[in-house]
């Protein structure tokens, strides 16, 4: 699968530090799943949009460095395999030229109307082609 990309920025804000004044980890996987959504909501009609949403069931993530106020940050995210029901989507981000996390998520699709899972249709799997 040859993915699209999707580039996501944000800039660290004092509400967005812990204690040790560094990126707060919880925020961090927020933006993570921001930068996910944000890509289906270019992608996906409003039809789609509409008939499905996207579960959370896997989440990981390293930590290779820290961000710090005021830091631009630069947020890449791709679906890098699918199977029936599940998307497994890659997202890395960047303050400059380095590499401060990578996280891997694996989403279900849920049918909006019965909220059950669903597999995922060609119309939405060649969103991500």
């Amino acid at each position: 699968m040859k993915a699209k990309k999707f580039t996501y920025n944000y800039q660290i804000t004092s509400t967005d530090l812990d204690e040790l004044n560094h990126l707060n980890n919880i925020r961090s996987i927020e933006l993570i799943l921001d930068a996910a959504k944000q890509h289906w909501e270019q992608l996906a009609s409003t039809k789609l949009k509409s008939e499905f949403a996207w579960f959370l069931v896997e989440h990981h993530i390293k930590y290779k460095s820290q961000g710090f106020l005021g830091d631009q940050l630069k947020l890449v995210t791709w679906v890098e395999n699918t199977s029936a029901i599940k998307s497994v989507r890659i997202v890395e981000v960047y303050r400059d030229d380095t590499l401060l996390t990578t996280s891997t998520t694996t989403w279900c699709l849920v049918n909006q109307a019965t909220k059950t899972l669903s597999k995922i249709p060609p119309e939405i799997l060649s969103l991500f082609d």
